[in-house]
């Protein structure tokens, strides 16, 4: 069985376990705008980490048993998508994630996320300038005019 994965699981539905059970202080009747009342949603997610949470429990644990019922003993020592150069992958990503936070409120949405794809897809192998340049320009603007036209968010901006 996989340690991470089974430890995993249960962080999941412990965290579900506990949106469900803060969530009962938000109370129950419903105003007038939401009809559902104000705990729905977050019982909603609550619900969803506790089912996916379980989902992943027992695919471990059938897993388990399965590979007890045909006895394998020799088990692959790591997996290949667990190498080191995708664990710096991961490191990288996340990393690169963190700085786009601290660098959006100074440097504005477009630009911040425009460098932020650039470096995402160049992590991410891929080498083709255009497919860069077309492909981090046209996310940032679309998502800076869905967020800030459609959906009336305020985002930082350069100036």
């Amino acid at each position: 069985m996989n340690k991470g994965t089974f430890i995993a699981s249960l962080i999941v539905i412990g965290i579900g376990v506990w949106l469900f059970w803060g969530s009962g202080s938000l109370g129950q009747t419903s105003t007038g705008q939401d009809p559902l009342g104000p705990a729905f949603y977050p019982r909603l997610l609550a619900g969803s980490f506790i089912v996916l949470g379980s989902i992943l429990l027992f695919q471990q644990v059938f897993k388990q048993m399965n590979m007890a019922s045909q006895k394998v003993e020799d088990e692959e020592d790591e997996p290949e998508y667990m190498s080191f150069k995708n664990k710096m992958t991961i490191i990288s990503i996340i990393l690169l994630g963190v700085v786009y936070i601290f660098v959006l409120d100074s440097i504005g949405f477009i630009l911040a996320t425009t460098l932020y794809i650039v470096a995402l897809m160049l992590i991410l192998h891929e080498r083709t300038w255009w497919k860069i340049g077309l492909t981090s320009v046209t996310v940032s603007v679309v998502l800076y005019l869905l967020f800030s036209g459609v959906l009336n968010v305020l985002l930082p901006t350069l100036f």
